[in-house]
């Protein structure tokens, strides 16, 4: 150990390092001890070199053969950014090192299949290929190490669960024993690690630990004295006057990474910080392009920005340089998530990390922003959540496992419980996933041996675990064809048609969903059902929502004079209208006209998402009536038009309290299939299970949803969204409140702020129509004389009240790239002979002619809307004896109706 010791020195003082960092000291002597060991530390603390540069030291030592080392890491970027990293640390060992990703050329994977390198980059999915590869199959049994990066990204993740059954097949493969060794930044659950990277737990922990050294307060801004500013600037004075703050922390601390949890608020702030208060500021999220996000990681390394506004796509290691300050604009949501983010502050092991939490306006988020922050400080940290047993995972796994020679079911089953996360796994529920996979054609079974089917390869090449959340719709409003926003695959799958959703402040109707885009018009709420609102998807546990309800109540813990004034102002409104005083153990529960009540229970995101499911379900199955619900971690709104009594939610609420559990896991379960998401996640478990391909373009039907209900797919799609989208430990917890059913005819201080989130008043009706005529107008039509022949292309605005040719007023509509077969108006002039064809186009032409010599350019607007021809243009047009605005609704109905059935037409 001393001789390699001494030689790991030498190296390491070659490539510029005068000390160890203090996870260094910690993590090397335990790599070197051939441990599987688990590397914690923030950023910046050289955690990366701790895992790699004990390995490089005994590659140099002992020459063994190739690849001796595999470093796997889930984000491509992050290959990019490790490459550059390791090869300048292996060359000073005499290492090689090589890539291979989804996106490495052909001749990057022939060279590596030649010359493979003593220690190769990869992301666990192309991991998975390479133990299926011919070639390179017998370079894998050469691996002594494994490392894997952000392992606390791979914890909750069903790229996990896969990464976890691959690192038990490669130790089959090996010729010796496998040190694996993690490296994760701040984790809320050592022991989920520990089982992730050994089935048994059997990893050594080197773990440096900053969260109560780290300095983060909570700054809560308030307005000024620069009215005109603030009236120049159309922002609100509490908006100004954080936005202004942070711009006076960025100026004196720069350069600065400012955190949000959306990208519309990441946009929303780069703007106005670059255009109001003249910073150099760039924006960075999922939804740009690789190359803007590569550009601005690169301009703020390089020092030439004031601050990089990010959403949790710079949460992961990628490096982008010095940071001085972290700034997180809102509610970070969860204690962990703070730490990670303004642990990227200070990136060196001497420098202690720096942040600034700025809530917005609201008391919630102001108190939720010290209660996450006390948290962080005190390492009380959100657990990983996990499904046990999946089945789409065993499915794919099972493939690749035939693909790579193996032919035994019960040989399969047991390198898969080798898995911590498939340890409880039976065999019968694995062999139904045998059977299924081979009536999909996936795998072939004969004399009880397993072997690959016709679709087996497609298959296993296309499906990944990797969420689809990422993907985008764009927001279009149908009246004006204009682009509104974009929303994420998460949000659209909770819609439905005719659902109204709160986007950019304004109420909207859901009139279809089409492949990659989602069609509104303008709406106004109607009684008893509620608007969805598109927002922070991060999750607010169970932990953080009590602590914060309990520092509302008791508001002498909060320490800011001005917050704990408002608080009292509240507290003392709900007592002097007369409503039950809160206490720790009691919810308000209120039952407003309108058919809306409101409980005011702090159970979480997830647990109040499964309250409202339960109650909903509980009310339809009483009242008949349809039943919305909206709910964040700390209220739950219900809303029927079917008005809901206070003696209705009494009821549900004691069938919430009295039942088992058993009895409301089954509920919760008929809630789930009931739901939009479950239409969403049935797809993409039916893609992941090998029923229909990736590139299949599917649409979600009834007939669709029966097929698959009763299957492991329908019972796969139930278990992933029970486990990430509901928590039914709000079974138990739930049984220790009681709740004060109250009828008022005013909300509550409690439920005003969350009803004003969600009932946005809006009524856009009358400009909906003018920009539905001002889009008509600007589309283009074609025009033929019927009796001169002359023809020509206008926008409907231009078109002529009559032939310019001749003054004919017997002028016909077209579509502008119809041609004109002049032959066949010849052949009409002289009596010829008309087939099938052409005399439905010579009675579309007679049509389109006399309905524009009554209605002129009239007749060119309906002819231009989708959904409209010459066949019901003249019932649109006998509209306009009811006035233009009856025609141009009649015209709005078409086109919505259009757009909403086009997706069921067959091409």
């Amino acid at each position: 150990m001393q001789e390699t010791l001494e030689i790991l020195a030498t190296r390491m003082k070659l490539l510029g390092y005068t000390e160890l960092t203090p996870i260094q000291k910690i993590a090397i002597p335990k790599v070197l001890s051939g441990k599987n060991t688990l590397i914690v530390a923030p950023t910046g603390f050289g955690k990366t070199e701790a895992a790699v540069i004990p390995v490089f030291t005994e590659i140099l030592i002992e020459r063994p053969e190739k690849i001796s080392g595999i470093y796997v890491t889930p984000l491509r970027a992050l290959n990019r950014d490790i490459e550059v990293r390791l090869t300048k640390i292996a060359s000073a060992f005499g290492v090689s090192v090589g890539v291979r990703h989804g996106d490495s050329t052909e001749r990057d994977r022939r060279r590596i299949e030649k010359e493979p390198p003593d220690l190769l980059i990869t992301t666990p999915e192309t991991f998975e290929f390479l133990l299926i590869n011919q070639k390179l199959r017998e370079y894998l049994s050469n691996v002594r190490w494994l490392i894997i990066d952000e392992v606390q990204e791979m914890l909750d993740d069903k790229r996990g669960y896969e990464m976890s059954i691959a690192v038990e097949r490669l130790k089959i493969r090996a010729k010796q024993k496998i040190q694996v060794i993690g490296i994760s930044a701040t984790i809320g659950e050592i022991e989920a690690a520990k089982h992730f990277l050994h089935p048994e737990g059997d990893v050594d922990i080197a773990l440096v630990n900053i969260s109560r050294e780290m300095k983060i307060e909570v700054a809560i801004p308030n307005p000024g004295e620069e009215v005109d500013k603030v009236v120049e600037s159309g922002l609100s004075p509490e908006t100004y006057a954080r936005v202004k703050y942070i711009s006076d922390i960025i100026r004196t601390r720069k350069p600065v990474l400012l955190f949000t949890n959306t990208r519309e608020t990441a946009e929303y702030l780069s703007n106005v910080l670059r255009n109001l208060f003249k910073l150099n500021v760039e924006v960075h999220h999922g939804s740009l392009s690789r190359d803007v996000r590569v550009s601005a990681e690169k301009e703020f390394k390089a020092g030439k920005l004031d601050a990089l506004v990010a959403t949790s796509s710079l949460e992961l290691g990628i490096d982008v340089g010095t940071i001085n300050t972290v700034i997180q604009y809102s509610s970070p949501r969860q204690a962990l998530r703070l730490i990670q983010r303004v642990g990227r502050s200070g990136h060196f092991f001497k420098k202690v990390p720096n942040g600034v939490v700025v809530p917005t306006s609201q008391v919630e988020d102001v108190v939720e922003c010290i209660v996450i922050t006390d948290f962080a400080k005190e390492g009380k940290l959100e657990k990983p959540i996990t499904e046990e047993d999946a089945l789409d995972v065993v499915a794919h796994q099972i493939a690749l496992m035939v693909m790579e020679g193996y032919s035994e079911p019960e040989k399969i089953y047991d390198i898969v419980r080798k898995s911590f996360y498939f340890r409880t796994l039976e065999y019968e529920r694995f062999m139904n996933v045998v059977e299924f996979l081979k009536s999909a054609y996936i795998i072939s079974e004969k004399n009880g041996k397993l072997g690959k089917s016709r679709r087996i390869w497609k298959y296993a090449f296309s499906v990944s675990m990797i969420p689809e959340s990422s993907s985008n719709f764009l927001a279009i409003d149908m009246v004006s064809d204009q682009k509104i926003g974009t929303l994420d695959k998460d949000f659209v799958s909770t819609l439905s048609e005719d659902d109204v959703i709160v986007l950019s402040g304004k109420l909207w109707r859901v009139i279809s969903i089409e492949n990659d885009k989602v069609f509104l018009e303008r709406t106004q709420t109607s009684s008893g059902h509620l608007p969805s609102w598109y927002g922070e998807t991060i999750p607010v546990e169970i932990q953080v929502a009590t602590e914060v309800y309990r520092r509302f109540i008791a508001s002498s813990d909060i320490q800011d004079e001005k917050v704990k004034e408002e608080i009292n102002k509240m507290l003392a409104e709900l007592r002097r209208r007369g409503f039950p005083s809160p206490a720790e153990d009691t919810a308000l529960t209120e039952v407003l006209k309108g058919g809306l009540v409101v409980i005011n229970l702090p159970m979480g995101t997830r647990g109040n998402n499964t309250i409202g499911a339960l109650i909903s379900l509980f009310l339809l199955n009483r009242t008949g009536g349809r039943v919305t619900y909206r709910s964040d971690a700390y209220h739950i709104a219900i809303a029927s038009p079917y008005l809901i009594s206070k003696n209705d939610v009494e009821q549900a609420l004691e069938f919430l309290t009295q039942n088992s559990e058993e009895v409301l896991r089954g509920w919760l379960r008929k809630a789930i299939i009931n739901s939009p998401q479950y239409k969403w996640k049935i797809v993409t478990e039916a893609i992941r299970f090998g029923a229909i391909d990736k590139d299949a373009n599917v649409k979600i039907t009834k007939t669709m949803l029966d097929a698959y209900v009763n299957t492991i797919i329908g019972e796969e799609a139930v278990n992933e969204l029970e486990k990430y989208s509901y928590d039914v430990n709000v079974f138990t917890e739930v049984k220790k409140w009681k709740f004060a059913v109250v009828e008022t005819v005013d909300p509550s201080p409690l439920s005003k702020q969350f009803l004003e989130k969600i009932m946005v008043r809006d009524s856009g009706e009358p400009f909906m129509l003018e920009i539905f005529k001002r889009k008509l107008q600007q589309r283009s039509v074609k025009l033929l004389c019927s009796i001169c022949y002359w023809n020509s292309v206008f926008k409907v605005k231009d078109v002529p009240e009559k032939c310019p040719k001749c003054g004919s007023v017997f002028l016909s509509l077209h579509e502008p790239e119809d041609t004109i077969d002049k032959k066949l108006l010849d052949k009409v002039k002289t009596n010829g002979k008309l087939h099938k064809e052409e005399r439905e186009k010579i009675e579309e032409i007679k049509i389109t002619s006399s309905l524009f010599s009554t209605y002129r350019k009239l007749a060119a607007v309906a002819f231009v809307t989708p959904g409209v021809g010459p066949h019901n243009m003249g019932r649109m047009l006998s509209k306009l004896s009811q006035g233009e605005d009856a025609f141009y609704k009649t015209l709005l109905d078409a086109e919505r109706n259009f757009i909403r059935n086009r997706k069921y037409w067959i091409d």
